[in-house]
């Protein structure tokens, strides 16, 4: 609407016509008015539903049950290691473990500020594994009787249930890059000595179908047979360099230094249908 000069008519535009208003018809008069409370429309769509459902379908998704045994039904809480609720469990294979050995590697953890917890209870460490790996643990860590002497651990991933041997001042800084994204598990499994135990020899299918992962290959079976290392593998012992590494060094630096090494490919193999988690097989000749 368009007015005209004051006393004069007015111009109303109605589309395809304009209508004309007689001045006679209205008048104008101005006003002041106090706005206390202005409403508008918020262009935002509010979800009708609340956190427990979210977290119900999370749950729906990422709670499944290994297929490796049909007598003993062990469930996982396949979350990834970023939203894990216990990013790493530290397990003393037996009491008579060195206990400062075992503090060693968890306060490790903790300065990377991994969420970490402990399992000293005397059951099997299968047992602790799938007790763990129902709460969502990311990682177990196992301190035996072997690591006072050679100072390393067996680092297992929860949804493969794979194992490898790692140097006590690499873990943690693996354990850190695997959950923030920035490490594959599968460049872990390719780098260190691969575990075989009897308990998790096979990958449990379940959980490698639900998430797309698997056992890696790695350099544990060899020309020698199911079960026994390669004819070129060397002892865990003989992989370290000849300077420490630094614990706060990035892990692909770790990885970079490992794979390096000019020595063969190492393997190492748990005698594991006996239970003994604490032995190693060792190439013939090696001290």
């Amino acid at each position: 609407m368009e007015a005209a000069p004051e006393g004069g008519d007015v111009a109303l535009d109605c589309g395809s016509e304009q209508l004309m208003l007689p001045a006679a018809a209205f008048k104008f008069k101005g006003k002041t008015k106090k706005v206390t409370v202005e409403s508008f429309l918020p262009s935002v769509v509010e979800p009708s539903f609340g956190i427990g459902r979210i977290i119900n379908g999370v749950l729906e998704h990422a709670f499944v049950m290994r297929a490796s045994s049909a007598k003993e039904k062990r469930y996982v809480l396949a979350l990834p290691a970023l939203v894990a609720p216990i990013k790493a469990v530290v397990l003393p294979l037996d009491k008579r473990v060195d206990a400062a050995l075992v503090r060693r590697v968890k306060n490790n953890l903790m300065d990377k500020d991994l969420a970490t917890a402990t399992d000293e209870s005397s059951v099997s460490i299968g047992k602790r594994y799938s007790r763990f790996d129902e709460v969502g643990a990311a990682f177990a860590i196992t301190v035996d009787f072997d690591s006072s002497k050679d100072d390393c651990v067996t680092l297992r991933e929860r949804d493969s249930a794979a194992q490898v041997r790692v140097p006590v001042s690499h873990v943690a800084v693996l354990v850190k890059d695997m959950c923030m994204g920035r490490l594959e598990w599968s460049s872990v499994t390719n780098t260190y000595p691969v575990v075989t135990t009897g308990e998790d020899k096979v990958a449990e299918s379940t959980v490698g179908a639900a998430k797309g992962v698997g056992i890696a290959s790695g350099p544990a079976s060899g020309a020698g047979g199911e079960g026994s290392p390669p004819s070129d593998a060397v002892p865990i012992a003989e992989l370290s360099t000849s300077e420490p590494l630094e614990p706060l060094a990035p892990s692909q630096l770790l990885l970079d230094q490992v794979r390096g090494s000019a020595r063969p490919r190492a393997a190492l193999v748990v005698e594991g249908l006996d239970r003994n988690y604490g032995r190693f097989a060792r190439p013939a000749g090696s001290k």
